[in-house]
């Protein structure tokens, strides 16, 4: 989720579009849609994903290939130097989060719990 005027917006989707590494795992496991938190039509479903612009742009919401909701991150922790906003993503630090949420990481919400139980 982010805006059109946002520059680190512009930013994190070339580095998810455009950079073959980053790019390559997020669309292996991930399907990008772009959510432009200014636009009016889009309010309704920034409500229903409980306004998730007051953590800053650009902001990622992860959801299940069902559209179930699993969370909300803000990226300033994803930048080179979060402490002094740099506002450019870190691509090292992207793809550890991609691999983080990716279906089958560490936090995989799709999995079933009771189905690994009794394997």
């Amino acid at each position: 989720i982010g805006a059109d005027w946002c520059e680190t917006c512009k930013r994190m989707y070339f580095l998810l579009s455009e950079d073959l590494q980053v790019a390559g795992a997020c669309n292996t496991y991930f399907e990008l849609c772009l959510v432009d938190a200014d636009h009016e039509d889009n309010f309704p479903l920034l409500a229903k994903m409980g306004d998730p612009q007051w953590l800053g742009f650009p902001v990622f919401v992860i959801l299940t290939g069902k559209g179930e909701y699993i969370t909300t991150v803000g990226t300033g922790t994803l930048e080179k130097d979060p402490i002094v906003t740099s506002e450019e993503p870190d691509k090292h630090k992207v793809l550890r989060f991609l691999t983080h949420w990716r279906p089958g990481g560490p936090t995989d919400a799709t999995r079933n719990t009771d189905d690994e139980k009794e394997k």
